[in-house]
């Protein structure tokens, strides 16, 4: 696959000189899946993009970064109205408005290193690991920002093997599950070439600004959102579903 011609860009993270962009367009949009329980979107199983509501079936994407995040929800069972009380955008401190703001994760009661340390029932106590994952559509050149939390973080592990990151173009896709609470979808990836090297010296470009890029907010979020599969903000969390029980 040859990548189209750069002309017009819509995903800018380092304005050129004479650029002046609005924050909200200088930060990548988010991406969900369409769940048939969630009340937003067309069509289940598709890739939802927030911002214009816009759904794929699939997209062809270069993962650009992938880095590990944090979530502790409240104890109990579960809920679609619960907050996180707290969570780490970068999974090393807890960020703005977070209840730990500016702790470090790993001196935390609620720490886990592994969720495979504990049980199932007990790992909901702890503070759950999970990941944000950010990747160009090799066809339209947006970038994109997706959470990866759940049965979805296993994801993580594809996207950032070595030779795959910024090196190979993937076709992006879900696939329907179904388990003891229902059906559900889950993001999936195939291999569909490698980046052309002609074009390989501006992937790693557009890249550099996404790695050297702090994702921390800059404001500290008023509220975490209700929603169980959108957030509004990638720096909040949203209640995890009820199948996404096997955080990676």
């Amino acid at each position: 696959m040859t990548l189209a011609p750069r002309t017009d860009p819509l995903a800018i993270r380092q304005p050129e000189p004479g650029v002046d962009l609005h924050d909200f367009d200088l930060r990548p949009p988010i991406l969900t899946i369409v769940q048939s329980q969630s009340g937003k979107g067309e069509q289940a199983g598709n890739l939802r993009r927030t911002d214009t509501d816009e759904e794929y079936s699939s997209l062809n994407i270069i993962p650009l970064r992938v880095q590990k995040s944090r979530t502790k929800w409240p104890s109990g069972e579960f809920s679609r109205d619960s907050k996180p009380e707290c969570w780490s955008v970068d999974g090393t401190w807890a960020a703005p408005g977070a209840l730990f703001e500016g702790n470090q994760c790993v001196g935390c009661e609620f720490f886990l290193a592994s969720p495979f340390d504990v049980s199932n029932e007990e790992r909901k106590n702890y503070c759950t690991p999970d990941y944000l994952a950010i990747f160009m559509d090799a066809d339209s050149y947006d970038v994109y920002m997706m959470r990866l939390a759940g049965t979805a973080a296993s994801l993580a592990r594809k996207l950032a093997a070595r030779g795959v990151i910024r090196r190979q173009i993937l076709k992006l896709f879900t696939r329907e599950q179904t388990n003891n609470r229902g059906k559900y979808y889950v993001p999936i990836v195939s291999t569909v070439g490698h980046v052309p090297e002609d074009d390989y010296t501006m992937i790693q470009s557009m890249a550099q600004d996404y790695v050297d890029q702090d994702l921390h907010p800059e404001e500290s979020p008023a509220e975490a959102p209700t929603s169980p599969v959108e957030p509004s903000d990638p720096s909040v969390p949203t209640r995890r579903q009820p199948d996404d029980d096997l955080p990676f």
